[in-house]
Formats: C-alpha cells, sequence, structure tokens
C-alpha cells in the first residue's frame, strides 16, 4: 500500500515540491527525480528475483531511493545510496530514513565506493545508475559494475548524455 500511496500522490500533484526543483546536482544542474515507471520497474525487479543488495549512485534526494528501499525491506536485503553531494538535501526525501536496511553516504564518489567495496569482495545484485551522466563517468561506472565477481547481477541505467553510448560502450569491450 505504500508503494501504490506514493504513487497516487506523485502522480496527483503537479509540482512535488519534496521532490522537484530544490537540489542541485554535483554539476550544477536542478535534480528532478526518475520516472514512476521506472521506479516501479526496479520495486518489481527486486522483489520478483529477491535481490538482497542494491547499490545506487546518485541518491539526490531519495526519489529512486524510496521504491528501492521499500523492495528490499520486504526482501529482507540492504540498500547501499551514494552522492557526491554532502548536503542536508541528499536523501531528504526517502520513505524511510531511518530503516536499518538503508546506509546513505554523502560526499562519496560511486567509484571509489565501488572500489572500496570490490577490494573486499563486497559485491550487488542491482547496481543503479543515476548520478554523473556524461559518458565518461557512465563508462567507468560501467566497467567498475562488471568487476561484480556474482554468476549474475542486474544494471540500470536512468538516462545518459551521450550519443550512441551503447555502440561505444560495445568498442569499449564492455558488452
Amino acid at each position: 500500500p505504500q508503494i501504490m500511496n506514493f504513487c497516487a500522490i506523485r502522480s496527483i500533484q503537479s509540482l512535488n515540491e519534496k521532490f522537484f526543483l530544490k537540489l542541485k546536482t554535483y554539476e550544477g544542474f536542478l535534480a528532478a527525480p526518475g520516472t514512476i515507471l521506472n521506479a516501479a520497474f526496479l520495486y518489481l525487479l527486486i522483489r520478483h528475483f529477491n535481490l538482497k543488495k542494491v547499490f545506487e549512485s546518485g541518491t539526490a534526494q531519495g526519489f529512486y531511493a524510496s521504491f528501492l528501499l521499500l523492495a528490499v525491506e520486504k526482501n529482507n536485503g540492504h540498500l547501499d545510496t551514494v552522492d557526491l553531494l554532502d548536503s542536508e538535501g541528499v536523501g531528504s526525501s526517502i520513505l524511510h530514513p531511518d530503516s536499518k536496511h538503508l546506509s546513505i553516504f554523502k560526499g562519496q564518489d560511486s567509484l571509489e565506493f565501488l572500489k572500496t567495496k570490490h577490494d573486499k569482495n563486497q559485491f550487488y545484485d542491482l547496481y543503479c545508475h543515476d548520478s554523473t551522466h556524461t559518458f565518461s563517468h557512465m563508462f567507468k561506472e560501467l566497467q567498475a559494475f562488471q568487476k561484480c565477481n556474482k554468476d549474475s547481477f542486474f544494471l540500470f541505467f536512468d538516462d545518459q548524455r551521450s550519443e550512441s553510448f551503447w555502440q561505444r560502450c560495445s568498442r569499449g569491450g564492455l558488452f
């Protein structure tokens, strides 16, 4: 019921001030949440495949993190969400910010964070990218995700600012 209430509130309000236009990204853009469709897809993916360990880069206010968290709570898993910004707005709209299933890392670079985790052989079932959307950064995150030492895991990219993104990744040997 919580997730449906959340969707209803978001779809009814033309401008939900809890999420929109409150936080500037590391690059100086106004942060806006992802789509309900993507958030619902991620929720269902986590629930259906019983994913326990989820990583998100680019917390912003916490729109996707709310959906990710609700799913991992039901699966008795954990969400690590990382943002370059170290501001009080980061994660400020996450539905259950005090959940034992959630860790918010502010002022952290996703690449350094993942390197530390991978060096300790700690890997995730789902890697969600919604941080810096340049080709260079996304490619580096894909390379970091590729180091996951699990038989299977999922990758999710919200959007990117590059023409021929997938072709460039293929030429770079990621697929």
